[in-house]
């Protein structure tokens, strides 16, 4: 058993290729389906999670749990999608940013390139003041 040591360099996760090639087939090949929704047990969700974060052209839009683990919905990693603001977003949480963004604001998904610029284990792209920038997950929730 060997440790990928891409994820372990980039990101400090430790995951073996073998467990990786295992929630690929039981979950990352199914996202290409049409329903946009899976189940995931709760033993298989810290990874598929990270997986599909890092590995994945989906995104994870919602996520709630029921006896089985947790269900999930996702859609494709594209321009324009829209999430709003749940959490004050400032240079305390988001050192990167110098100024605050509200509660309430609607931020759009960014494909711009941004190589080495956002740790996609921990956020995603958004365009904000004519660029784009790093949002971490926990502060913006899916908005349609």
């Amino acid at each position: 058993m060997t440790i990928h040591s891409r994820y372990l360099d980039k990101y400090g996760y430790r995951i073996e290729r073998s467990r990786i090639r295992e929630i690929k087939q039981k979950y990352i090949y199914r996202l290409y389906e049409d329903s946009n929704q899976i189940t995931v047990p709760t033993s298989d969700w810290v990874d598929f999670q990270f997986l599909v974060r890092v590995n994945s052209p989906h995104l994870i839009t919602k996520v709630s749990s029921n006896k089985n683990g947790f269900v999930v919905d996702y859609t494709l990693k594209k321009s324009g999608l829209q999430f709003r603001v749940i959490k004050e977003i400032n240079s305390e949480n988001h050192p990167w940013i110098d100024d605050t963004i509200q509660v309430g604001k609607i931020l759009r998904y960014s494909d711009a390139p941004m190589y080495g610029v956002v740790n996609l284990s921990k956020g995603f792209p958004v365009s904000y003041k004519g660029g784009s920038m790093q949002i971490n997950y926990d502060f913006v929730e899916y908005y349609q």
